[in-house]
This record gives C-alpha cells, sequence and structure tokens, in this order.
C-alpha cells in the first residue's frame, strides 16, 4: 500500500505571515536575583522596553555595576533589536561621558542583558538645582553633554532621545560630570547596522519622547541626521536655564499625538526669558536655586543667553547648529564674552561685542548710540515678522479651531471606549481566580468566555464600538491558542459591529477583516477567507504607500490562498510583490523577508520543483536562526518546513533530527492541544514510517488524530488526513482489523465534504482493496459501484503541510 498525498492547505498556513495579533507570555519569572556572574542588589528603574538594577560582582573582583535586562515579555524582534542596538552603540564608544559597557550575555531564561558602570548620578537637571548651581556652572556642566553627544555623533550614532532623566550628574573628586545613558532607540547613520536585529522605524512613526523631539523625528522622518540631537540638547538647555520646558506640560499631556506634532512642528516656543516671568510665586525659587535674583537672571536670559536654546531648537534644522560641537563653542563663546554664532548677523551686533570688549578704548557714548540703532533695527525686523506671522495664523485660526475640535472629539471618544474596554478586560482577570465561581482550575480563557457570555445574554451593556474592541481581542486570543472554533464567532461580530458603527476609514475595519480572515483559513474556508483579503488589500491600497508592510502581509495571505487553488501564475506575482517590498523596507536577513521566502518555496513545493524550494527553506531557516531566539515558534515552522521537504525528497534519516527539534520548540512553546502541534507530530510520523519504525509512527498519528478531533471543527480535512495515513500504516501491516474502521472514518468525513474530491476516490481505491484482501470481493466490488460516478475534481498534488 501506498501512502496519500499531503492535504491541500497548511496548518496556520498564513497567520506566520501576518501583522496582526501576538500572543501573551505565559512566563511566570519573578525578577531576577542572579544574572550571570552578578548579584542584583535592587532595582534602579525601568523603562518601555527595559530594567536597570544595581548589582554586583564578586569575583574576580569585587565590583557594583549597572545591569539592565529586557523586561519580562518584551522579548519580541523589535525589542530585543534595540536593546542589541543600544548594547551595541554603547560599545562602540569610549568616552568618559558616555556609560562603558563591561559585559553582556542572556539569563537562563533568554533575556539579553548588559552590564555597564555604575554610576550614583542623578537627572543633570535635580543634580543642578540641588546643587545650587549658577548660571555658568550649569553652561560648564551641558557642554560636558555636547562633548560626549559629539563623541558618538563621531562613532554614527544619534542618541534621539536626550533629556534630563538620561544624562546623569555626579560628583567626581569634587567637581561635577556626567554620564549619557539609554542609548536604546539610537540610530546608525551609515550603511553598517549597530545590529542585525535593528529595526527600522516605519514612515510617519515618532520614536522618542514628544517634550524633547525635533520637529523631523515627530513627523517620524526617516532622515534623521545628527541635528535631531542638537534639538534636543536645546530643549535640555532651555530647562537647565528656566526650570521649565519649552512647552507647557500640562498642555502637552492633555492633548493628542496628532496635536503634540502639530506644536512641535510649527508653533515656536517661548523665549527663556518669558518662560522664566510665566512661573509667576515659583520664578524667586527658581532664581534662588541658580544663586541670582529674579530681575538679574531674568535680564540675563533676555540678552544672549537665550539666543542659545532658541537657535539649537529652530524647527528647519538647517538654521540650527551645524553640530553638538558648535554648540558647546557657542557655549563658550558666551562664557568667555565673544561673538555668539546665534546672533544676528549683522554689523550693529558684533560691533556692540567688540566694544564690550574693548570699551577703554573706545568712545562710550558713540558705541551705545550704534547699539541703540542696531538693537532697535533688530526689534523692527523682529516684529515685522511677528505681524506678518500673525496674518497668516488669523488666516488660519478658524481652521484650525474646527480640526482641533474634531481631534478632541475623536480623542474623547477613544478614550471612553478605552476606558470600558480595559473595565471590563480587568473584570474577566478578577474572575480568573479559584475564589470566584468558576472553579479551582479556571484559566484565562475560561474567565473570557464566561465575561464574553454576559455580553451575549445582554446582562452586560457596553458601547457598540467598545463591544467590538472586546470581541475582537477575545476572538485573536483564542485564535493564537488555536481555538478556531471558538474565536470565529467573536471576529465575526467585530466585524459586524465596524461596519455598523465605525466610519468609512477606520484603521480598526481592515486589522478585524484580515484575523477573521486568517482564522477561515486555519478553518480551510478558503472560498470564504479570499474576498476577506482582498477587501483588506483594496483598503490598505487606497490608504497607504505601496510600499507598507501591510500591503506585503497582505499579499502574502493572498498569494498563499491562490496557491492552493492551483492559480499558481496569479499567486506567483503576489508573493514576488510581497518579498520585493520587504527586501526594501526591512535589513538583511529580517524574519518577515524569510516569510516571504518562505512562501515562494512553497509555491514551488507544490508544483514539483523541489530543487527551486530546497535553497529558498534553507535560506530562510538561516535567516530566522540568525535574527530569532533559538526558541521562537517562526524558527519552528522553518526546521519542520526543511523537514518536510527533505522527507517528501526521501532523506529521512536527514529529516529526522531537524523535525524533531521542530516538535521540541512547539510543545515548549505553544498550550498543549495547539493545532500546530498536530502539523509537527504528523510529518514526524510520517518520517519515522519511512524509517520502518511503525510502533513510533502509530504512536505519533493517534496524538496527531487526538489533537484535530479536539481543536477543529467535526469535518476538517485534517481529521480525515490525519485517520487516513494511520490506516495505511496499520493496514501495511496487515493488522486489517485495526485499519477498516479507521478508513470506513476517514471516507464519511471526506463524503460529506466533496464525494469527487482525490482524497474521497483514494480511500475508496484502499478501503475496496483491504475488503478483497479480506475475503470480501462482493462487498468491495458493491462499494466501487457506489462511487463509480464520482471522478476526481482536480488531480493529487503532493503539497507540503507546512506553512511561510
Amino acid at each position: 500500500m501506498s501512502d496519500s498525498s499531503a492535504g491541500p492547505l497548511s496548518e496556520s498556513a498564513l497567520r506566520d505571515s501576518s501583522a496582526g495579533f501576538t500572543a501573551p507570555s505565559t512566563t511566570t519569572e519573578d525578577r531576577p536575583v542572579q544574572v550571570g556572574n552578578y548579584r542584583i542588589l535592587e532595582l534602579l528603574g525601568e523603562g518601555g522596553m527595559g530594567e536597570v538594577y544595581k548589582a554586583e560582582r564578586r569575583e574576580p573582583m569585587r565590583q557594583t555595576v549597572a545591569l539592565k535586562v529586557v523586561k519580562l515579555g518584551m522579548n519580541s524582534r523589535e525589542i530585543v533589536g534595540r536593546f542589541e542596538s543600544e548594547r551595541q552603540a554603547l560599545a562602540m564608544m569610549e568616552h568618559p561621558g558616555i556609560a562603558r559597557v563591561i559585559d553582556a550575555g542572556t539569563t537562563i531564561t533568554g533575556r539579553p542583558y548588559f552590564v555597564m558602570d555604575f554610576v550614583a548620578g542623578k537627572p543633570i537637571t535635580v543634580f543642578a538645582d540641588e546643587n545650587r548651581l549658577s548660571i555658568p556652572e550649569r553652561l560648564k556642566l551641558f557642554a560636558q553633554v555636547c562633548d560626549a553627544i559629539a563623541h558618538a555623533h563621531t562613532k554614527a550614532i544619534i542618541h534621539r532621545d536626550i533629556k534630563p532623566s538620561n544624562v546623569l550628574a555626579y560628583l567626581q573628586d569634587g567637581l561635577a560630570a556626567v554620564k549619557v545613558i539609554d542609548f536604546g532607540i539610537a540610530k546608525a547613520l551609515t550603511a553598517n547596522r549597530l545590529t542585525d536585529l535593528t529595526v527600522n522605524t516605519g514612515q510617519g512613526r515618532a520614536i522618542g519622547t514628544y517634550e524633547c523631539m525635533s520637529p523631523e523625528q515627530a513627523e517620524g522622518s526617516s532622515d534623521i541626521d545628527t541635528r535631531t540631537d542638537v534639538y534636543s540638547l536645546g530643549v535640555l538647555l532651555y530647562e537647565l536655564l528656566t526650570g521649565a520646558k519649552p512647552f507647557d506640560q500640562s498642555t502637552m499631556g492633555a492633548t493628542t499625538d496628532d496635536e503634540i506634532r502639530r506644536i512641535i512642528r510649527e508653533v515656536e516656543p517661548p523665549r527663556p526669558s518669558t518662560r522664566l516671568t510665566a512661573l509667576g510665586a515659583d520664578a524667586n525659587a527658581l532664581a534662588e536655586r541658580r544663586q541670582a535674583r529674579l530681575d538679574t537672571l531674568a535680564s540675563e536670559l533676555r540678552g544672549e543667553l537665550e539666543w542659545i536654546p532658541l537657535k539649537a531648537m529652530r524647527k528647519e534644522r538647517m538654521r540650527r547648529y551645524s553640530s553638538a560641537l558648535q554648540l558647546k563653542e557657542d557655549i563658550q563663546n558666551y562664557l568667555d564674552g565673544n561673538p555668539l554664532l546665534a546672533g544676528p548677523e549683522s554689523r550693529s551686533y558684533r560691533l556692540k561685542k567688540y566694544i564690550r570688549r574693548h570699551e577703554r578704548g573706545l568712545l562710550s557714548g558713540i558705541a551705545a548710540a550704534l547699539c541703540l540703532v542696531g538693537t532697535a533695527a533688530y526689534y523692527v525686523h523682529s516684529l515685522r515678522a511677528e505681524q506678518a506671522k500673525t496674518r497668516v495664523a488669523l488666516a488660519e485660526s478658524e481652521r484650525q479651531r474646527v480640526e482641533s475640535e474634531r481631534q478632541r472629539a475623536e480623542a474623547q471618544k477613544q478614550a471612553a471606549i478605552a476606558v470600558d474596554s480595559s473595565n471590563f478586560l480587568a473584570n474577566i482577570l478578577r474572575n480568573a481566580n479559584p475564589n470566584r465561581s468558576l472553579g479551582p482550575d479556571v484559566t484565562v480563557a475560561q474567565a473570557i468566555e464566561n465575561a464574553v457570555k454576559s455580553l451575549d445574554e445582554g446582562s452586560t451593556k457596553v458601547e457598540p464600538i467598545t463591544e467590538a474592541m472586546i470581541r475582537f481581542v477575545t476572538g485573536t486570543t483564542l485564535y493564537s491558542l488555536g481555538r478556531y472554533n471558538d474565536a470565529l464567532p467573536q471576529l465575526q461580530k467585530a466585524r459586524e459591529l465596524d461596519v455598523k458603527y465605525r466610519s468609512p476609514g477606520d484603521p480598526q475595519i481592515p486589522v478585524t477583516l484580515s484575523d477573521l480572515a486568517n482564522v477561515l483559513t486555519n478553518q480551510r474556508k478558503i472560498a470564504e477567507a479570499e474576498p476577506l483579503y482582498r477587501e483588506v488589500l483594496k483598503i490598505q491600497e487606497a490608504s497607504l504607500p505601496p510600499d507598507s508592510e501591510p500591503i506585503a502581509s497582505t499579499l502574502l495571505h493572498l498569494a498563499t490562498l491562490l496557491k492552493e487553488q492551483k492559480k499558481f501564475a496569479e499567486a506567483e506575482a503576489m508573493c514576488m510583490r510581497s518579498l520585493e517590498i520587504r527586501r526594501k523596507i526591512f535589513p538583511e536577513n529580517d524574519p518577515q523577508i524569510a516569510t516571504s521566502l518562505n512562501t515562494l518555496a512553497l509555491m514551488y513545493w507544490m508544483q514539483g520543483k523541489l530543487d527551486l524550494a530546497e535553497p529558498l527553506v534553507r535560506e530562510a531557516l538561516r535567516m530566522r536562526q540568525a535574527t530569532l531566539p533559538a526558541n521562537h515558534p517562526s524558527v519552528a515552522t522553518s526546521l519542520l518546513n526543511l523537514s518536510v521537504l527533505l522527507r517528501d525528497r526521501g532523506k529521512f534519516a536527514e529529516a529526522e533530527p531537524i523535525g524533531r527539534q521542530a516538535l521540541e520548540i512547539r510543545r515548549a512553546v505553544l498550550p498543549a492541544g495547539h493545532p500546530d502541534i498536530s502539523t509537527t507530530t504528523d510529518n514526524v510520523a510520517r518520517i519515522v514510517q519511512g524509517l520502518d519504525r511503525f510502533d513510533e509512527a502509530e504512536a505519533l498519528f493517534r496524538e496527531t488524530i487526538d489533537i484535530r478531533k479536539a481543536a477543529l471543527p467535526a469535518g476538517d480535512p485534517r481529521i480525515a488526513e490525519s485517520i487516513y495515513r494511520l490506516a495505511m500504516l496499520l493496514g501495511g501491516q496487515q493488522r486489517f482489523a485495526d485499519a477498516e474502521p479507521l478508513f470506513r472514518e476517514a471516507l464519511q468525513i471526506q463524503h460529506a465534504r466533496d464525494p469527487r474530491a482525490a482524497p474521497t476516490t483514494q480511500t475508496v481505491a484502499q478501503l475496496s482493496a483491504l475488503l478483497e484482501k479480506t475475503g470480501r470481493a462482493t462487498e468491495a466490488a458493491e462499494l466501487r459501484a457506489e462511487f463509480a460516478s464520482a471522478q476526481p475534481t482536480t488531480r493529487p498534488v503532493a503539497a507540503p503541510a507546512t506553512r511561510p
């Protein structure tokens, strides 16, 4: 007896390439006590991606250090990439003003870490205030910061997040010193990336801290250079001088992201002297911390000093200081009484500076007159410019007011949705404990089901769009757990609510559609999934740039569906376009490129072009192993693909260890009973069957059947495939009594799905042969006669039971 071909579509065939939902981590690791050779003493702080601890190394010498480790549950490709970028950026630099990397490694649970010099410092603004540094002392300390950033720029590194908390100041031998830290979102200026894991920030996505962000950084431009750090240095200097940031923090915190970005791009900050006087009663205390009287400090700021931060913060970067060193030079110019680069380019200004340095040799009256004339001309020019800006602003004011009101209303609506969703999900988690009515072994998934049941029954009332979001989150959670039957109605309801209550351009609409199509695909409902993906692609192509990752992902979804329908020409064109986009927007070896390569390989594979498929599969595996953790699900997918390809080429001995490695990873990272585990057990079973180890194969086939019966719909063809393969194995061992009921069970599923399909005909042929071998020729003839009119609608094609 010969084995049958694989089924028409792989398990979870598209989810690997989706940019949608990512399953949450299930680890329960607490904060570490020991990391490598370092004993953790205390938590110093934590940011978006990492935690920083004070730690101690005792061997070979005692040393106190700062240890930064990726946060628990934050080990996505993007986070690990940024963390590795920071580690590499720090390792490249040797400067007393930049934290030094001492050591690096990975925890026993796979969380990357690195070790730095421990600095018992404080944010530079706090240090300056607590030590009552005068304006000259603050300027000298700030010049050290400029020097450190300039060193980073010589290494082609842009910091992109210069702010007080990332500049630590401390006393060293009685003198004030600084250390610049946190290069977590640093950007390399050259083609030599900091690491192969470095994540390219997408067009239009702002990265950093708004309060210190340059206009070009705020709008998410990919064209970022060292002058973006110059802008942030200007913001830091502004705060060191005035005790306040350029824009009111309460305003920035209460408005939308779009409005914040507009302010950064378009609104000129108040002059430092104006900002100081606006502080009211707090201004006297602020002046005292600078060892000055308020009127003296205000007068000093109204002079040349405020020109320095204002030049650094100019909206057009070509009008800023060209470098951090040039900014430092102007600080020294001010301290030395020399003309400032930030000063107006006029003879009167430079003459005034000359008189100030040589006033004993010149007539003070003439000098004063010239100064007044120059100053008056400067202010008249400024006044006229301000009046022109005012006229333009008045013309735009009504439009901006209407737009601001629209944005405010939208922000309030989204905030309400977020609060409602948060409260609903919080109640879910509160119910996931043994003190509630759900029982001692309740899981979060069970608590979710119980909570959604309250929506279905009407006992819980929320706004329709809130319900849509809750159903979407519930559906994608169940989907990630492999519970496709339970996920489907939730995503269908979310889509129904989206259509009814969301505006046509709402970005959530294509996201819900895509995840709904993913579930339908994994249930082999191709006819229902394809139009949804085409609708998603239509929305994306109308609203996104042509080289966008969401478009590449949807193209890959469609290519896989078309491949399963044998529409190879259209499928290959879409796959090649997806690969072209990803090669353009992602760095070399990016796992997303590997996903597109895998899909193209499967295209060749299904056409029997194994010689073309194998090098693509191996290249995709190499990329993923180079950029992802060793136990990443995508690494398991590539290992599975390679093992199935080797199996199909008859290389069973070479295929087995690769297939078992894939199975080991999936058992470790997926919940028990996940359909993807059954894909791998089925593959390993077929490999060991090829090596004549029939008992092992039987056990693995039976496990595959059990998983699929529990996780997939009753009529899913993958259940029939597994049953058929076990029947073939038993029949090949002359165990006809065991094989016959399995053939009949598989035939029942296949006939109900499509009596004319190739798998149905194959099972009829094998069952007829079994009946003849057991002396029931008449019964065999009757079976064949019953299905005589049923011819295969398509020729059987050997297809890999894998996914991208």
